[in-house]
């Protein structure tokens, strides 16, 4: 399903009503509905026959989902039953039925059936049309809305539809139509519909009205599959140009997921405003997207690839709407890859990419881990824009080899059936010879997201180099291990070396590389296989011109350029790492990164976009409580270095840019000046202060040009972790005890002056 907005809050009572799966204790094979749709007073008057089986001996009653509407009466195997319905529990009274009998249970009904804003039974003027899907109530599955059954995503039947309704009208349900009776006495027809392939009560449909038909064929890798499409009359004309790559869109479907399933291609046009519903077959399609052009082509393709991911395998559980949603979304992008290029793709990839960063946890109230969506935000950003990107991932984890011959025969495997996250793992993790544990523990069992950088590379001669990658979090409750990620180095000319799938677990990994020139800067995943919290872009730079990196917020004026340079510009979603010294200013969670070869032959500036205007924007925190004007701008050009104030010109109050005149590479991050503190820069003493071996896993020792006095040690958040005093120049302390990660070690001389603040690292 896809929608625009967002559209409800949970109804947390409602879990009490359904916290018992009744399809553990019964099965619906079948379901034979006969309604009468009466557009006059708007209401559904029929029967719905369904074969129930027992999967436990000795069952008393038979408890159905049905919403709003009145029952009344109910047969079981012919013999009318007592029975209560209270609220939307239809309690049916049996005697007791043992495992494996077959049930016939027959419920009689009418009334005008429930809806709301995005879900339910809805008549519009001289049309109607299901949604089965409800925002505003939980189980968000909607079946029961217009007839009674077992509304959960784990039991799955075939259906049989029989609708009367006008005689000028048409009814169309999922399935293949396989007769129209007249029935001249009451001017109406009857319309039956057969669908075989067993589906959940969610993925039924039934629309109504004065329809037309626009009617062609799909030529599929196993059948030829017919492709209907129901509109009003006066949209007949736009449908061929609407779907103009839906058989394109199709076929790259089945060359990668596999060949479709279900019997028919169907959409059907109705007036709703807020997005589509991808029940099985017979697509509910919103009319403003059937509009003669190209526009809402990624919305036809989402819904369509339902027919793989949601209709065909179905999540076990709605809290891993991931799995139906997620791959749903990344179906679009695949879409747009195979239609038109690999660059399109990648945009796409990685305009949502910056989409999920920035807005995330505003659209969903926090981060959550993919396994465990709240019910709430079941139909949030988390399952579809998340979910897409961690797909993305998967992909270049695997590779495209086994990353589409795994899902496609995890499709297989599980076709008709649920699954849940770690089933969908175990299976890949079988099937391609790969173990995806790590993966499956970083992207879906954890909210938030890794961060991965180059902290440092070190020339060890001869054209040797030990590169130190460092992984942080970004709202992430653990370090990823078994990462593999592309390391790619840049040197004068725009030469480039590329280190491919670099293994290494936890917060540090180490590689020896030999390159065959010196770098002027290196990248990790520079080709964006990984969507990290890290928004970057990257270009050729041949000209003088203006460049918008709307994505990472931020600008860059090429005033002159010598040759072309490879520019790259980093938005990184992770704190600045703090000032080695104590300098006081309060520093941003997150900073930028700029990079691009042969510096002396480029001049130009940047405009670093900030925003406090509200409590939901970027830069709120930093600014909170301190005037406007105490907005700086610091520079370094890496780790190695301290943060310093450069100039700047601002632009704007709340909302604005700060304009650096004189860009060079290196990282860029915004401060708050902290009045009521000493704000002098602090830089090192020229006094020679050794530290070694670095990184350590337990002693650390120090050589200084002078007598010290203490050493005071700081985790990244600032936090001293250990204070320690000395009272000579050569001396050693332990740091074994202290969790792995990058410290700031402060040694201080007998006046208790600082005289060296350096970065440090334990293993």
């Amino acid at each position: 399903m896809m929608k625009k907005i967002l559209l409800f809050l949970a109804l947390c009572g409602a879990l009490t009503t359904f916290g018992q799966m009744r399809s553990d204790s019964i099965h619906v094979a079948h379901y034979d509905l006969y309604l009468y749709v009466d557009h006059l007073s708007q209401s559904l008057r029929g029967t719905a026959t369904l074969d129930v089986v027992p999967k436990l001996s000795g069952l008393s009653n038979i408890v159905l989902d049905l919403k709003a509407l009145t029952v009344d009466s109910v047969k079981v195997n012919q013999q009318t039953r007592t029975y209560t319905h209270a609220g939307e529990r239809l309690v049916i009274n049996i005697d007791n039925y043992n495992l494996g009998d077959t049930l016939i249970v027959a419920v009689s009904y009418h009334g005008t059936p429930y809806h709301n804003s995005w879900g339910g039974y809805t008549f519009s003027g001289n049309y109607s049309y299901n949604l089965g899907v409800s925002m505003d109530d939980i189980p968000h599955n909607f079946g029961r809305a217009w007839y009674p059954c077992i509304d959960e995503f784990t039991d799955k039947s075939t259906y049989d539809f029989h609708i009367e309704t006008y005689a000028d009208h048409k009814a169309i349900c999922g399935g293949n139509l396989t007769s129209c009776i007249d029935n001249p006495e009451n001017y109406t027809k009857i319309w039956h519909w057969q669908l075989t392939q067993p589906i959940a009560t969610y993925l039924t449909s039934i629309a109504t009205g004065p329809y037309q038909v626009y009617t062609d064929t799909f030529n599929g890798i196993e059948k030829n599959i017919p492709i209907t499409i129901y509109v009003p009359g006066s949209y007949i004309n736009k449908v061929a140009s609407t779907f103009a790559h839906l058989k394109q869109i199709t076929a790259n479907y089945e060359r990668h997921w596999g060949p479709l399933q279900f019997d028919r291609i169907g959409y059907v046009g109705v007036n709703f405003n807020s997005g589509a519903m991808e029940h099985a077959t017979n697509i509910t399609y919103p009319l403003y997207a059937i509009d003669g052009d190209l526009t809402y082509e990624d919305l036809y393709a989402h819904e369509l690839s339902h027919s793989w991911f949601g209709n065909l395998v179905t999540c076990q559980r709605a809290e891993e709407m991931w799995i139906n949603e997620g791959f749903a979304t990344y179906s679009e992008a695949l879409a747009n890859e195979f239609i038109y290029s690999k660059a399109k793709y990648t945009n796409t990839i990685n305009d949502k990419h910056a989409y999920v960063l920035k807005n995330l946890h505003l659209e969903d109230g926090g981060y959550f881990a993919l396994n465990n969506i709240p019910l709430n935000y079941t139909y949030g950003k988390h399952p579809y824009d998340k979910g897409a990107l961690v797909v993305h991932n998967l992909r270049n984890y695997l590779g495209d080899s086994l990353f589409f011959g795994g899902i496609k025969a995890m499709l297989n495997q599980y076709a008709f059936q649920n699954i849940n996250s770690e089933e969908l793992f175990t299976f890949l993790s079988n099937y391609t010879g790969v173990n995806l544990n790590g993966f499956y523990e970083t992207w879906i069992n954890q909210p938030g997201f890794p961060h991965y950088s180059i902290d440092s590379v070190v020339n060890e001669g001869n054209n040797q180099y030990t590169v130190f990658i460092r992984q942080r979090r970004f709202h992430a409750t653990n370090f990823a291990n078994d990462n593999r990620l592309d390391l790619t180095f840049f040197g004068s000319g725009m030469q480039r070396f590329d280190y491919p799938n670099f293994n290494f677990s936890g917060e540090f990994g180490e590689a020896h590389l030999s390159i065959p020139f010196e770098p002027q800067f290196g990248v990790v995943d520079y080709d964006n296989k990984v969507c990290d919290a890290l928004i970057d872009s990257n270009i050729t730079i041949k000209y003088s011109n203006e460049y918008k990196f709307i994505n990472a917020d931020v600008n860059v004026r090429i005033n002159s350029i010598n040759d072309s340079c490879q520019l790259r510009i980093e938005h990184n979603y992770v704190y600045a790492d703090p000032f080695k010294t104590t300098a006081r200013y309060r520093l941003n969670k997150h900073y930028w990164r700029v990079e691009y070869t042969d510096p002396e032959q480029i001049a130009a500036y940047a405009k670093f976009q900030y925003d406090f205007s509200s409590s939901k924007k970027i830069d709120y925190e930093l600014m909170e409580g301190l005037p406007n004007d105490s907005l700086v701008l610091l520079y370094r050009r890496d780790c190695a270095d301290d943060w310093h104030t450069i100039p700047f010109t601002k632009n704007g109050q709340k909302s604005g840019y700060l304009k650096c005149d004189s860009l060079m590479p290196g990282e860029y991050t915004l401060a708050g000046k902290d009045y009521s503190a000493n704000v002098e820069d602090i830089t090192n003493s020229s006094k020679k202060v050794s530290l070694f071996p670095n990184p350590s896993t337990g002693k650390v020792n120090i050589e200084s040009s002078e007598s010290v006095s203490k050493v005071e040690i700081y985790d990244l958040s600032g936090k001293r972790v250990r204070k320690e005093n000395a009272s000579s120049n050569n001396f050693s302390i332990n740091i074994s005890d202290l969790p792995t990660g990058i410290y700031i070690i402060n040694i201080f001389n007998n006046k208790k002056e600082l005289i060296s603040s350096s970065k440090i690292a334990k293993q």
